[in-house]
């Protein structure tokens, strides 16, 4: 694939961003040796990542919980 264009499995977004958040994604991937691009991307697939494992748990502990409750009867 061409440099510059995205594969199907990618898309666009656009948002504005405080501009010391800008500067600091920038150093932090300059540290990184990656691009501000692929970090955001890597943070956010992290983030949705954690998110749905807090989601999981959440559910665990409630059969957990439905669970105790079932044994006191």
């Amino acid at each position: 694939m061409p440099k510059g264009q995205l594969s199907d499995k990618n898309t666009t977004m656009s948002f504005a961003i405080p501009k010391k958040l800008k500067e600091e994604l920038g150093m932090v991937a300059a540290k990184e040796n990656r691009s501000m691009s692929n970090l955001i991307v890597t943070l956010l697939d992290n983030y949705v990542h954690m998110h749905k494992q807090q989601e999981r748990l959440a559910k665990y502990y409630e059969l957990v919980a439905q669970s105790h409750e079932s044994d006191k009867d």
